[in-house]
């Protein structure tokens, strides 16, 4: 129901083309568009829109770190223990 929604939305934005042979060739061109007719249309209209996905990054292997530098030392942390701790009994 959507699909159909759209196409019948999209009557303006397409030119009615008529395949040779097309026995529902359009005999007034002040009729609006069928959906059969804008979706054989939008085939041609969609080739023409841009993209808006980025192009695709460098495929292979990653360059790694850049020569002669090294990386800082981990920063430490002091070990956590837990205050006022005793030892369990022994039995």
């Amino acid at each position: 129901m959507i699909a159909y929604s759209q196409l019948l939305l999209a009557r303006h934005l397409v030119q009615p083309s008529d395949r040779p042979g097309d026995p529902t060739a359009r005999q007034d061109p002040n009729l609006s568009l069928t959906p059969g007719q804008v979706l054989t249309a939008w085939r041609i209209f969609s080739r023409g829109l841009a993209t808006p996905a980025a192009p695709p990054g460098p495929a292979g292997k990653a360059p790694g770190r850049a020569p002669g530098s090294q990386p800082k030392p981990r920063e430490r942390y002091p070990v956590a223990r837990a205050k006022n701790h005793k030892a369990p009994a022994a039995a």
